[in-house]
């Protein structure tokens, strides 16, 4: 079955339906070749009027960081795009790379370089690089929902959420819009199922348990121990939160209290071996002795759980040996 491609051009792949041509599919370069005051109403044009007015309100000094919409090379950008969509993988990556040496910090570009290393299942790469081209230009709709698919394969929920809630902000493409709103309405109803709370809940958590890490990073106990409580005053399950707890009160020289923390988050999941590790350490100090340690930072839902046969106690075995 032959590919559908652009009514206009007849080369690349129709992403948006053009009102002003009746209804025909249309690419985004010819979307943007054709752009005028008779497009009011479409959201294509709105996005548009809103990047270059808020372009000309940024201050002087800040201009330089905008770059121009380009044609060319948005329109190379989308026949690498299409090239790789039917199947020339190693062709499109090779000519992507060849068009990111020359338009580094254009944005289109950077959108291809993340889709790109999305299909090397190169996920934070993607990430940086739909991030970079975003900031470039907040409207790039399709940089948003790649960036949130791209985090849920690394299992980050709150990426996840503020990505595809990006996508509805910034509208653009109703597909994906679309999609967003599905996506976003199961994870709130999977979320409530097993958590018992709301998608917000969940998102408030995820920035205080990031502060919480950081300030146990920064070794301000105090505060990474009232932060990590605050998590679990409204999600009591959270494993992760017991077991940075119980390193925070051992660094204070509670070894009782942080005995304790360990022991909930291997309660909750005996799998957790970070927590495993933790506790042979802290078993041997003595109460009112700080544990003396070396932050290791590490996503073990991300890096180790489900991974077969990747484990960190293994790991931490074998480097102790080196």
């Amino acid at each position: 079955m032959a590919k559908e491609r652009c009514r206009l051009c007849g080369q690349s792949k129709p992403k948006r339906t053009c009102k002003v041509k009746g209804n025909i599919r249309i690419c985004p370069v010819c979307c943007s070749k054709l752009r005028s005051d008779g497009c009011i109403g479409c959201t294509y044009y709105e996005a548009s009027v809103r990047y270059h007015s808020e372009k000309s309100e940024k201050p002087q000094r800040e201009r330089h960081f905008i770059t121009p919409i380009n044609p060319e090379i948005d329109e190379e950008c989308d026949r690498i795009l299409s090239l790789i969509d039917s199947g020339q993988l190693s062709r499109g990556e090779k000519m992507m790379n060849e068009l990111f040496e020359k338009h580094p910090d254009y944005h289109t570009v950077l959108y291809g370089m993340g889709v790109c290393n999305v299909l090397q299942d190169k996920f934070e790469e993607a990430i940086e690089f739909f991030k970079r081209a975003i900031a470039i230009f907040p409207y790039l709709t399709e940089a948003h929902f790649n960036m949130a698919m791209a985090y849920i394969k690394l299992g980050d929920i709150a990426g996840v959420v503020r990505g595809f809630r990006e996508v509805i902000r910034v509208g653009g493409n109703e597909e994906l819009v679309s999609e967003a709103r599905r996506r976003l309405a199961d994870l709130e109803r999977t979320v409530m199922e097993l958590n018992g709370f709301s998608l917000n809940t969940y998102l408030n958590n995820s920035d205080t348990f990031d502060k919480a890490f950081a300030a146990l990073e920064k070794r301000e106990f105090m505060s990474a121990i009232n932060l990590f409580k605050r998590v679990l005053a409204t999600d009591p399950k959270h494993v992760q939160s017991w077991g940075n707890l119980g390193l925070a009160y051992a660094s204070i020289g509670e070894r009782g209290k942080a005995l304790e923390c360990l022991d909930k988050a291997l309660e909750l999941d005996p799998e957790y071996e970070i927590a495993a590790v933790n506790r042979i350490g802290i078993e041997k100090m003595g109460e009112g002795e700080p544990l003396e340690w070396e932050m290791d930072s590490v996503n073990y839902y991300r890096d180790y759980k489900g991974k077969g046969k990747k484990s960190y106690i293994s790991e931490t075995i074998r480097n102790l040996m080196k």
